[in-house]
């Protein structure tokens, strides 16, 4: 699937209950995790670079590979979520510093709040990124889901590359849970979350008729 429908399917994972527990960052860090394993596109121009032979052939191979399995997902997700969560306490502290000695408003208190643990932050990178290989493997190029320990490469033929539904499908429920929080207000925590998984349980269900379609045929 094209890296900006990744980069989607990868945000709406974040209105499941992690943006509403950890805040706005949670989309865009989520949309950036679910795009990191299509880095691998630029490793065969790089070694090109450097002196290495490489062909059309040798970048197929190394696309959709250890980066998209199923088994490394964990790992890649591993340095993700520690720079996010390294971040979000380096901010902490700032505003905690700069709070210090304020009158105690609600700006403030809001600032001595502790920020998301890491286990949080690495479930929400984790979940993204496993969205990656997961959704790749409904197309027909193939996915080495269980590289390092097999190279082969597994397809459902349920969705081309370039779907033009799939991904208005996953802009309407991120634009949907956009406007419920200008709306909604108080209401918003279970508003989005009823419309992300809405939205997600909706996605995975196209994917299905299209499995289901691709057998009939």
């Amino acid at each position: 699937m094209d890296s900006i429908t990744q980069g989607l399917l990868g945000a709406v994972t974040a209105q499941l209950g992690f943006r509403q527990r950890i805040g706005r960052d949670a989309t865009w860090v989520a949309c950036g995790a679910a795009i990191v394993p299509d880095l691998d596109m630029f490793i065969a121009p790089f070694l090109s670079l450097t002196g290495g032979e490489t062909n059309g052939m040798n970048s197929m191979l190394i696309h959709r590979g250890p980066s998209h399995s199923l088994l490394l997902a964990p790992f890649l997700s591993l340095p993700i979520a520690l720079l996010w969560w390294w971040f979000r306490t380096h901010n902490h502290r700032k505003l905690n510093n700069a709070a210090a000695g304020a009158p105690q408003d609600a700006d403030s208190e809001r600032s001595a709040r502790r920020p998301p643990p890491f286990l949080l932050l690495y479930s929400c990178v984790l979940v993204a990124v496993f969205t990656h290989p997961l959704l790749d493997w409904c197309t027909s190029y193939g996915t080495q889901l269980l590289s390092p320990l097999t190279n082969t490469r597994y397809s459902l033929h349920a969705v081309p590359i370039v779907d033009i539904a799939f991904t208005p499908l996953l802009i309407l429920t991120l634009a949907t849970c956009y406007a419920a929080r200008k709306i909604a207000r108080g209401r918003a925590v279970r508003a989005t979350l009823i419309i992300g998984w809405t939205g997600m349980l909706l996605s995975v269900g196209y994917l299905t008729a299209g499995r289901v379609l691709h057998n009939g045929a």
